[in-house]
Parts: structure tokens; C-alpha cells; sequence
């Protein structure tokens, strides 16, 4: 792909989802949420699941449609990690687990909230 091909990607991007920096501390605020409700809920040593992560996306897209444009395809995006977290009920979570354990203890120096 050309770098203007590339460019005009990015900028219709940033028409949509707004500034990059915000958009992604929009994503690291509602994520840090979501995670620590884990930590709150689970026991010490939990790891994320295949649902965490489709949740987590979800999120990604909220976080996207936040900036006010009426996005369909991230609405369409929604849905279907939605439709993906019912298939997975239907299924162990052992089966689907990620290898990343998540400790209360991390640290989130040189990290900027928007």
C-alpha cells in the first residue's frame, strides 16, 4: 500500500474516531475499568478468557462510537463479538484462555489519561 493511500486512511480514521491519543486513552480508561472489576471479582491468580477479550473489543468499539460519529460498522463490530461471547458460553472457558495474567501491581508510569 502507497504511504497516500496510507495517509488518507489515517485521516479518514481521524474524522471518525477523532484524535488517535484520545481515542486510545478513551480505549485504556474503559479497559483499566474492565480489569480491575476483574481483579475485584476473580481470584489472585485469573487469567483473561476468550470472553474477556471479546468484551474488551467491545469496549474498543465504545470507546470508538464515543467520539459522536454514528459508525455502523463498529455498531455491525459490536454485534458480533457479541454473537462470538454466546458461542463461547456454549464452550469451556479452560478451552479458551490466554496466556497474560494480569497483576495489581503493574505499573502504569509514563502512561497519559485523556
Amino acid at each position: 500500500m502507497s504511504d497516500i493511500k496510507l495517509n488518507d486512511i489515517v485521516d479518514a480514521r481521524g474524522q471518525t474516531y477523532g484524535d488517535p491519543r484520545v481515542n486510545h486513552a478513551r480505549t485504556a480508561n474503559l479497559w483499566n475499568a474492565y480489569i480491575e472489576n476483574i481483579l475485584l471479582t476473580r481470584p489472585a491468580d485469573t487469567r483473561l478468557t476468550a470472553t474477556d477479550v471479546c468484551f474488551l473489543n467491545i469496549l474498543q468499539k465504545v470507546a470508538r462510537l464515543q467520539h459522536g460519529a454514528k459508525h455502523v460498522d463498529s455498531v455491525v463490530d459490536v454485534k458480533g463479538y457479541s454473537d462470538n461471547v454466546l458461542s463461547i458460553w456454549g464452550k469451556s472457558d479452560d478451552e479458551f484462555e490466554v496466556g497474560c495474567t494480569w497483576s495489581s501491581t503493574s505499573s502504569n508510569e509514563g502512561d497519559s489519561d485523556v
